[in-house]
């Protein structure tokens, strides 16, 4: 097992740039890379740093046919944490498709899903805008027909 710089050779990851989507988009690997190296970034909901692996590297663009550009926007925890909120919207969603507005005469129903969405939107991420909006109507709706 050789030793490079501090790393053993033997745990770097070839680079294998026939399985990238659009070899041509480099991002952090100019055409001399041969191995991927661990890259750190900045969380854009904690700002915390954290790193992206080799491995992840290579399973982003060889695998999962993600753009050698791409870097991933949060992390481990809270990239677990929007995905148990999608989830959790996807529920209520779902629900509300299922049942309409019989499902929205507890008004909790509505606002549980308005935070959700809120807490879901946080993230920076895009998707949530129309739901927030629809979800606020039928609330200022409630409240007018309540008066």
């Amino acid at each position: 097992m050789l030793e490079q710089r501090g790393i053993l050779v033997s745990d770097r990851i070839p680079i294998d740039r026939s399985k990238w989507q659009k070899p041509i988009y480099q991002g952090h690997y100019d055409e001399r890379a041969e191995f991927y190296e661990d890259i750190r970034c900045r969380c854009r909901k904690c700002e915390l740093s954290f790193v992206f692996t080799a491995s992840e590297q290579r399973d982003s663009f060889e695998r999962n046919g993600k753009y050698p550009r791409w870097q991933p926007s949060l992390c481990h925890k809270c990239h677990s944490k929007f995905l148990e909120l999608v989830s959790e919207e996807a529920a209520y969603s779902e629900k509300w498709d299922k049942e309409g507005e019989a499902v929205a005469q507890p008004e909790a129903f509505l606002k549980e899903w308005l935070s959700i969405l809120v807490h879901a939107e946080s993230f920076r991420r895009q998707g949530f805008g129309h739901k927030i909006g629809m979800v606020k109507k039928r609330l200022r709706e409630r409240d007018a027909g309540c008066a």
